[in-house]
């Protein structure tokens, strides 16, 4: 059975698990509280290239991502925009939308993700 790697806990959740070549992520909110689903979106994903890369893996190996937005009409296409941007075209992953309460109504947006490390 392959080991199974815990990465920067907090007492309360690891920001990613790691097994069997798997990367699994908590939900992540952005480093901003306020800031608009925009701004959000993009520091969630600095958080995601930046696990990324210290777990042997990149945007082409993203299997796939959950995105959670309160307000589904106001901010489904801007963070899609970004989500879009960003991601690799010759690879794009998986993706599941949907609206949902947040912990705190200062965040826009949640999202988690899962990638493949590289071999």
């Amino acid at each position: 059975m392959s080991e199974i790697q815990f990465k920067n806990g907090n007492g309360r959740f690891s920001e990613a698990v790691i097994h069997s070549g798997i990367i699994y992520t908590s939900g992540i909110v952005g480093d901003t509280p306020g800031a608009d689903a925009s701004l959000q979106t993009k520091e969630i994903l600095a958080h995601f290239d930046r696990i990324l890369a210290e777990n042997h893996s990149d945007r082409k190996h993203i299997l796939d991502l959950t995105v959670i937005i309160p307000d589904i009409r106001k901010n489904v296409n801007v963070v899609g925009d970004i989500i879009n941007a960003w991601v690799n075209q010759d690879a794009l992953p998986a993706r599941f939308t949907y609206q949902g309460l947040l912990v705190s109504p200062l965040w826009n947006v949640e999202i988690s993700m899962r990638a493949a490390q590289k071999s």
